[in-house]
């Protein structure tokens, strides 16, 4: 069985990929985890309990402003995503769903969802430049949205040094899927790739949002996510 990149190896794939596409070095580089659900299926969105935790997979996110001779406009975003081969820029302009680009292909929704939100906060991180690397099985159901969208939140962090409390910051990701990818999901996902900890599964009430840790250290359990 091949085994997946490790985190570290991933960074520097996403790396190498901005240099390709882009002829310098990024700026910044942030990461965000899938997730597993291991108890309470389908509970997130009816206000009961949940029990995840991040998982080894990743979506990675390297960028950076754009060079003094690019032509790019103040409010664009250009971004490369690995996974699906291509390249695509769209505005960010805090216009709102109904704003959205309509030639903006799928995978680029959840980006764009996430910046023009922010954008509507005044946190403006156009212009920039994305190349995206992600292990994250697509329709797998370990949150690859999700995982997109804490990810970019995360590089809106860097780039314009304005932190946001992680809570905030998976509730700001949720609204994006549901209003701009149309998609009614809880609030789950992105708890977990926001708030997850390495060697802990998370005891989510997504009634009041309170989180509880569960270790998961015993060297005698092994979980395993098979298809």
């Amino acid at each position: 069985m091949q085994q997946a990149p490790t985190l570290k190896e991933l960074v520097a794939q996403a790396e190498a990929l901005y240099a390709e596409q882009f002829g310098r070095p990024a700026q910044h580089v942030v990461a965000a985890p899938g997730r597993v659900n291991l108890i309470g299926e389908h509970t997130d969105y009816n206000d009961g309990f949940v029990l995840p935790m991040a998982i080894e997979r990743y979506v990675v996110i390297a960028a950076g402003r754009p060079a003094a001779g690019d032509d790019m406009a103040s409010e664009q975003v250009v971004a490369y995503s690995q996974l699906v081969e291509e390249r695509h820029a769209f505005a960010v302009t805090g216009g709102g769903p109904g704003a959205r680009p309509a030639d903006l292909p799928a995978w680029c929704v959840f980006p764009h969802g996430v910046l023009d939100l922010l954008h509507k906060r005044g946190v403006v991180v156009a212009p920039l430049q994305m190349a995206v690397v992600s292990t994250v099985p697509l329709g797998g159901g370990l949150s690859s949205s999700a995982a997109f969208e804490v990810a970019t939140a995360t590089l809106a962090e860097a780039v314009t040094g304005t932190p946001m409390d992680g809570r905030d910051k998976a509730k700001l990701c949720q609204q994006a899927e549901n209003e701009y990818a149309g998609v009614p999901c809880g609030i789950m996902d992105q708890f977990s790739s926001a708030l997850c900890v390495a060697d802990q599964a998370m005891r989510l009430d997504c009634r009041s949002l309170e989180t509880t840790p569960v270790p998961l250290t015993d060297p005698g359990v092994t979980i395993l996510i098979t298809n």
